[in-house]
């Protein structure tokens, strides 16, 4: 399956290509790759189910399948592979996947959107990540306080 790296993929930015970022459409609308589309990989469904790939089929019919179309999931491992290889099975020949996912494009400091600022998502990360000061429990620390 063919892949994209995060560094390539921003500068492809400026062009307009079509990325369809695969998680949920809540963690989408929190933080994500400028101009990106939401199409949900629905998780809760059997495997093989054709529901698992519903809202990506209907975002699929707005593309042109001529050109390259790049999917995105949280890690580059699972949803992201799968829904290129539907679409590449769907005729979308130049379809690709992002390695190391939205995890890998944040690590790189790569650009996003969403409604969750940049700081409060490494706030969020590091709160989670590390032990809280001694006397504080973790649920009442704030950046003040780290």
């Amino acid at each position: 399956m063919a892949s994209v790296s995060p560094r390539r993929l921003a500068e492809l930015l400026p062009s307009r290509p079509a990325i369809v970022d695969v998680r949920a459409e809540a963690v989408h609308r929190l933080s994500h790759i400028p101009g990106s589309l939401s199409a949900p990989y629905a998780m809760d469904v059997p495997k093989g189910d054709p529901a698992t790939f519903a809202a990506i089929a209907r975002q699929l019919e707005t593309l042109d399948p001529a050109q390259p179309v790049y999917f995105v999931c949280q890690l580059g491992e699972y949803r992201s592979i799968e829904a290129a290889a539907f679409a590449r099975e769907k005729g979308f020949s130049q379809a690709a996947y992002l390695e190391g996912g939205v995890t890998e494009w944040r690590r790189s400091r790569l650009p996003l959107d969403g409604t969750v600022p940049r700081t409060e998502l490494a706030w969020a990360a590091a709160r989670r990540s590390s032990p809280a000061p001694e006397g504080i429990p973790a649920r009442d620390r704030s950046p003040e306080r780290a």
